[in-house]
């Protein structure tokens, strides 16, 4: 029973369904620290995360706001959409349309070397 439970809670992490649920047109003030989720990209990078999870409706245009708020290159993610969204120094929108009715997962990430005292971010997802 022990071991059935491990696999279904590692299961529930591994779909996002642990990770805070986006609403729309609330705007999230989010931080990334060294104590976040973590892990090296294929060239040795470290990158720290903060993941989320939202509603999609299949054909359903989205708007994605992803504010920087000390100049840092905080990234908006989607690996099922394929969107990757850079802050640059200051704010970045972009404009996706989810396939199906589901629950996607998505994230907000900084390489390690960006990463200091205070990298807040402000996110903000909404219906254009």
């Amino acid at each position: 029973m022990r071991r059935q439970l491990a696999i279904i809670g590692l299961g529930l992490l591994l779909s996002g369904c642990g990770a805070p649920l986006l609403s729309l047109d609330v705007t999230v003030d989010g931080e990334i620290t060294t104590g976040d989720e973590h892990n090296l990209d294929s060239n040795g990078y470290m990158f720290y995360y903060d993941l989320y999870r939202f509603q999609g409706t299949a054909g359903a245009s989205f708007e994605v706001e992803i504010e920087s708020r000390e100049g840092d290159p905080v990234h908006f993610q989607i690996n099922d959409l394929d969107l990757d969204l850079s802050s640059g120094s200051g704010t970045a929108t972009a404009v996706f349309r989810t396939l199906e009715s589901r629950a996607y997962s998505c994230d907000v990430y900084l390489r390690s070397d960006y990463v200091g005292s205070g990298s807040s971010y402000r996110l903000t997802l909404r219906r254009p």
